[in-house]
């Protein structure tokens, strides 16, 4: 810190040059001091500008983590734990982040106010005086020129030397000030800046020992999650190295793809019970649906679903909250012949028709005869459809094993409960057997490891 030299009031009197060297150097020291005071509020002040900055950008990634890795309330499992622990480590952040607040709001008070204060209050009133002392020695050296020039027994001597008395009066008076309020500035340099700077200490200190509690409370956290991650990895590492994708894609032929072909027998997987709470549908798929334009003819790709309650469902492509649903026991199905398209059947409902298109001869028999079904099953009793396609659900709880294939006649560790098919094999009997126990309801309900992500990923194309 840069100390300005003790001047004795006494030396003021003689006002010789080493008085004069003394103060001079003690006005550079105090240039000196205002100086570095203005640099370090001016950079306290850049600090306070990019840690209000910091800890917004800080709280805005804590709710972007918590966003991130946030699940549905009722969720349950290894899944919830890690979230809610997840969720606890962010809050950690956020707190810190209150008490960074805190802590730059005080910053103000403790330590910009007080520099800013002694810079405008003590240093800047010195400055003032050393104007004037200067500005009195130049009139004392002025008044003392005129009375050295005054020749013997000249007039006005005795003017000329009272003007002498009154300007090194007023210069001894200007210095005797001068020097005590540089030395004043001296004094409370000592213990005021010091005092803002420690203030300020104290500041950091509380905030980085609440930082350091927040962050203890949840370290344990933080060895837990370390631990489930390693062993997720392991986990990952084992179903990667035991797990062929490409079966799917080496397991699907022509028929598969392309539409004049009829289709063959795989498992769909319309919905996810668990995911939102629906039941899925007995069948579902995608058909062109004729617009009623009266410029000109519009053909639109729809999903289409009939559900267990007896009604027709469609919905725009990818847009699965927006639908429209029609009661098909209020509706009539016939194939209808259209001028410029193949393989299309009209609905007639009370309100109105539907022309709608599938892909191929088989597809449109297939959805004339499970509407036509579910329009005649009385009402309060669910539609059974006699030659329904086998429907899959996801189960939360994961098990490891060997993925199955969405190709075969089921899907490995399944309980059927709807039967599908005549069975020609040992897979397909049994599906046959189990529906006659469960004949209630058409779905299958199959453990999400046991399908694996290539059959998900097929089920979503």
């Amino acid at each position: 810190m840069i100390d300005i030299p003790l001047l004795h009031i006494e030396e003021a009197y003689d006002d010789s040059p080493a008085f004069r060297r003394k103060l001079n150097n003690a006005e550079a020291a105090l240039a000196t001091l205002d100086s570095n005071i203005k640099k370090v509020v001016g950079v306290a002040l850049q600090l306070d500008y990019i840690a209000k900055e910091y800890s917004e950008k800080n709280e805005l990634l804590a709710d972007s983590l918590q966003q991130l890795c946030a699940l549905k309330e009722s969720a349950t499992g290894d899944a919830s734990l890690v979230s809610k622990e997840v969720i606890r480590m962010t809050t950690a952040l956020k707190s810190i982040e209150e008490g960074r607040k805190m802590a730059l709001g005080q910053i103000k008070d403790l330590f910009l106010d007080p520099m800013t204060k002694f810079s405008t209050e003590h240093i800047a009133p010195v400055k003032k005086y050393g104007d004037e002392y200067r500005k009195a020695t130049a009139s004392f050296e002025s008044a003392h020129s005129r009375y050295a020039t005054i020749p013997p027994k000249g007039p006005g001597l005795e003017k000329a030397a009272k003007d002498v008395e009154d300007a090194r009066k007023e210069v001894h008076r200007k210095a005797v000030e001068y020097c005590y309020r540089l030395n004043d500035v001296d004094l409370r340099r000592k213990f005021e800046i010091v005092e803002s700077i420690t203030a300020l200490m104290f500041n950091q200190t509380s905030f980085y020992h609440q930082s350091h509690e927040h962050m203890a409370d949840v370290e344990p956290t933080m060895r837990i999650i370390t631990g489930h991650i390693q062993s997720l990895r392991s986990e990952y590492q084992h179903i990667k190295a035991n797990t062929d994708f490409t079966s799917v894609l080496r397991e699907a032929t022509s028929a598969h793809y392309n539409p004049t072909f009829k289709p063959p027998e795989v498992v769909h997987f319309w919905g996810s019970e668990e995911e939102d709470g629906k039941v899925p549908p007995l069948k579902a798929g995608y058909l062109y649906k004729k617009g009623s334009s009266k410029m000109r003819t519009v053909w639109n790709r729809r999903w289409f679903e009939i559900l267990g309650a007896g009604s027709l469902r469609y919905v725009s492509e990818y847009k699965d909250d927006e639908h429209s649903t029609i009661d098909i026991r209020t509706c009539r199905t016939k194939e209808t012949e259209s001028l410029d398209r193949r393989h299309c059947m009209e609905i007639i409902s009370p309100h109105k028709s539907l022309v709608l298109q599938a892909d191929n001869e088989w597809e449109l028999k297939d959805w004339i005869d499970a509407l036509q079904v579910a329009s005649t099953t009385p009402p309060g009793q669910p539609v059974v459809l006699p030659n329904a396609p086998k429907v899959a659900l996801y189960r939360d709880s994961v098990t490891t094993g060997s993925p199955t294939s969405p190709y075969s006649d089921a899907p490995r560790n399944a309980k059927a409960i709807g039967d599908q098919k005549t069975a020609s094999d040992e897979t397909s009997a049994k599906f046959a057997t189990d529906f006659a126990a469960n004949a209630s309801s058409s779905t299958v309900k199959v453990p999400l490891a046991a399908l694996h992500d290539d059959a998900n990923a097929w089920a979503k194309d």
